[in-house]
């Protein structure tokens, strides 16, 4: 077999320098390298722990937030639960224990409590002097009062006709304790059969004063003589404009009237009156308008 050649002894030995250097250069990397690894890891294991522990307190936060919830709404349904139980036995004693009837007093055994009585004053009261007084015309008229008024343009018999109706009036009223109205309004059949019976003393009336008819024979009540008139003074100015020839137009200004309106209740068959027919309709629609549902007097404004 072949043998190595010998070197020299000098380059021997660069040799082995050489092999030494990179023994050395080798280790000295190699331990370059561990060291950085071992940096690594540590680094990350102080990482590691850094979170575990910020983990561990988070987790304890949260944990004593919801705790402390926990303990608040304990505590509340204890206080609901409580004031229900009081509720319901305030209810259950109310039913149990009603409110006790008041008192009763018997004044020959027990007398009873009166109420007290504020002090009356004995000074008078004191008026302004610049107080107006008070002014009768203009106070209100009682409930059962019903006021009238005549026309300006009324004569002297149509104001004493006025006087004489307000005057029937008033004795009926007092006769009877008052008029009542008919309300809302007269009925169809009332209103009717006034008409009727109006009609019948009208012609009557004119059939006995043109000698046609005995008195005792009219069912109107119609007599043919001044009583038929609500006022003298109304016969007396027929009999003159029958002289003259007007008869036609006195019927055409008065009407059969009933002492005791239709309206306040009265018979539809009369007794009956001649009346002037502007006094007619003007008391009569006055009495309508006042509204009073039972009238114990009239007052009558004809100056």
């Amino acid at each position: 077999m072949a043998t190595a050649p010998n070197l020299p002894p000098i380059v021997e030995a660069a040799g082995e320098q050489a092999v030494q250097q990179t023994v050395r250069l080798t280790l000295i990397q190699g331990g370059a390298a561990a060291a950085s690894e071992a940096t690594a890891v540590g680094v990350a294991e102080a990482g590691g722990a850094v979170a575990a522990t910020e983990g561990v307190a988070a987790l304890g936060a949260g944990g004593a937030a919801l705790g402390t919830l926990g303990v608040v709404a304990a505590w509340t349904g204890v206080g609901l639960v409580v004031v229900g139980l009081g509720l319901l036995g305030y209810y259950l004693y109310r039913r149990s224990h009603p409110n006790p009837a008041p008192p009763t007093c018997t004044p020959s055994v027990t007398p009873c409590p009166q109420p007290p009585t504020a002090p009356v004053s004995s000074a008078r009261p004191t008026v302004p002097a610049t107080a107006p007084a008070a002014n009768p015309g203009t106070q209100a008229a009682p409930s059962d009062v019903v006021k009238l008024r005549c026309k300006k343009e009324w004569d002297d018999c149509q104001k004493r006709q006025a006087r004489e109706k307000v005057r029937r009036l008033n004795e009926l009223a007092n006769r009877t304790g008052g008029l009542e109205r008919a309300i809302p309004k007269v009925a169809t059949g009332d209103r009717d059969a006034a008409d009727f019976w109006a009609g019948k003393f009208r012609k009557e009336f004119e059939r006995i004063s043109n000698g046609q008819m005995n008195p005792g024979e009219a069912k109107s009540g119609a007599t043919g003589r001044p009583d038929d008139f609500m006022d003298p003074c109304l016969e007396q100015k027929w009999q003159k404009m029958k002289r003259d020839g007007k008869e036609g137009e006195f019927w055409d200004t008065v009407s059969p009237d009933h002492v005791q309106d239709i309206q306040l209740k009265g018979n539809p068959e009369g007794p009956l009156k001649w009346l002037d027919r502007s006094v007619n309709e003007s008391l009569g629609s006055q009495i309508k308008n006042s509204k009073v549902n039972k009238v114990r007097k009239f007052i009558l404004d004809c100056p």
